[in-house]
């Protein structure tokens, strides 16, 4: 994924679909190919667009793979209240990590494990968020920053299940299968897509 693309992977759940929310998934930056670069890899949202469009909108509690000066930094924010907490690789690549994704009234929390078992905490990361229902999901966004064709990552981010949500019924079971996993290449596409 190049900073500069254009590009996202949502899905529409319809109007106030998400309050309390519980999300797995796991994901890997296998390289990195400048000093800044990122892109998000999770995601819920009232805004459709790139992490640009999110921003301008002050919408969305989002989970960040960025590249800080070589290092790469995996956040939780909210846009809203402009709140964040931070975990740091040390590296220009990530291992592979099994994350656990939650909003429960105004806390979101984002548990990073190096096990698919959920067994061994590597962080465990924690904001005051907006209680605000969000419509849509995202498994993937880039970041649209102009003119910063050079910082590029590539990794993959897959396995999202929906665990549930406060305003779904408890037949539903929403969940993206590992092949419809997106992956980030320093080719990705610049235009958008139309949703997951």
């Amino acid at each position: 994924m190049r900073r500069d693309a254009v590009s996202y992977v949502y899905k529409d759940f319809g109007a106030g679909h998400f309050g309390d929310v519980e999300v797995d998934f796991d994901f890997e930056i296998t390289a990195t190919f400048s000093l800044y670069a990122g892109e998000i890899i999770c995601c819920i949202s009232n805004t459709i667009g790139t992490q640009n469009d999110l921003t301008v909108a002050n919408d969305g509690i989002i989970i960040v793979s960025y590249t800080n000066a070589g290092n790469i930094r995996i956040s939780i924010f909210d846009y809203n209240l402009d709140n964040s907490d931070h975990y740091y690789t040390g590296g220009t690549t990530s291992p592979h990590l099994y994350c656990t994704f939650k909003r429960i009234g105004s806390t979101a929390t984002l548990d990073l494990y190096s096990d698919s078992d959920r067994t061994t905490l590597v962080d465990a990361l924690s904001i005051t968020c907006e209680t605000g229902s969000k419509r849509y999901f995202y498994a993937l966004a880039s970041r649209a920053a102009a003119n910063e064709v050079d910082d590029t990552q590539t990794g993959y981010v897959q396995n999202f299940e929906i665990i549930g949500s406060s305003n779904e019924s408890p037949s539903e079971s929403p969940s993206l299968s590992p092949s419809e996993s997106p992956s980030l290449s320093p080719s990705a596409s610049e235009s958008p897509s139309e949703g997951a």
